[in-house]
């Protein structure tokens, strides 16, 4: 994703009353404009009276990356809460999850590796697609997981 101000792989911000669960995100966000303010590689400011669950975001932040910049989110407030929630810290080495945080955050970075692992995502509605069981999130050996309704499928160029 490339533009204006509040920048995230799934989206800019959130403002007002939202619930945002098992949703995830895979492209890279490169912040190439200096009057971004927040870049998070979910979204850029988690605000208003938001909470974020069972979300994971594996793309890279590339560009002018700084301290208001997160795995996650670049900015959350204190109504907001992101719980049970991963980025891939392979991919941003060095980046915390949140940037800027007044809110709770119940965050982990993980490893390319361990982002394919069911093991990973305890708490979560999830199974292996060889169990056959109808879980909202579906894993295969050595790919992210994906939700039930919307299997990633790889595009190589």
């Amino acid at each position: 994703m490339i533009g204006g101000f509040d920048k995230g792989g799934f989206a800019g911000a959130f403002t007002g009353d939202n619930t945002v669960t098992d949703s995830y995100c895979n492209g890279d966000v490169n912040m190439v404009n200096l009057n971004m303010i927040y870049v998070g590689g979910f979204a850029g400011d988690i605000g208003g009276n938001t909470t974020v669950y069972n979300v994971y975001a594996t793309g890279r932040l590339t560009g002018n990356i700084t301290e208001l910049s997160g795995g996650i989110a670049g900015k959350i407030v204190k109504e907001v809460s992101v719980l049970k929630s991963f980025w891939n810290q392979s991919a941003n080495p060095g980046i915390s999850g949140i940037g800027t945080n007044s809110g709770i955050a119940d965050i982990q970075g993980k490893t390319e590796e361990e982002l394919k692992k069911i093991d990973t995502f305890g708490g979560w509605d999830i199974s292996h697609v060889s169990e056959g069981r109808d879980t909202i999130w579906l894993i295969e050996e050595g790919k992210y997981p994906y939700l039930r309704e919307n299997r990633m499928v790889e595009i190589n160029n």
